[in-house]
């Protein structure tokens, strides 16, 4: 059996830097339909995936039919979806999926607030999309 003690007391050490990364990501709104908050959280993605010296795909998604509150649809462009690959050639593959985007539309961003007391973290998308990246 592999020892894992050297790479979770690695793992221990960098909860300052994940921590602040979180608090930064989850200051970016990325509401479905905020395109430029999608575009900037996209980048800071890229630039922290960047260290795996992969591919980083960009992949355009269709847009989105919705009935707007006059009861009729509407069409509503997204962003793009991300794909990086570590090691395409690697006999057994594991895809991991999340999404980018949390609820708050951009209007309230300045009414949703991050807090952090001791261990907890409350705020836009820190126990699911951007604390799970």
């Amino acid at each position: 059996m592999k020892d894992y003690l050297p790479f979770l007391k690695w793992l221990s050490g960098q909860k300052s830097s994940m921590v602040d990364l979180v608090i930064q990501w989850a200051k970016i709104n990325t509401h479905a339909f905020n395109l430029s908050g999608l575009e900037l959280f996209s980048q800071e993605v890229e630039k922290a995936f960047s260290i795996f010296n992969e591919k980083i795909e960009r992949i355009p998604l269709p847009s989105m039919e919705m009935v707007n509150s006059q009861g009729l649809l509407e069409e509503k462009p997204l962003s793009h979806a991300l794909k990086i690959q570590k090691r395409p050639e690697a006999p057994s593959q594991i895809f991991l999926m999340i999404h980018m985007d949390t609820v708050y539309p951009a209007e309230t961003q300045a009414t949703v607030s991050l807090v952090e007391k001791g261990a907890l973290l409350r705020g836009p998308g820190v126990t699911d999309a951007k604390g799970g990246l």
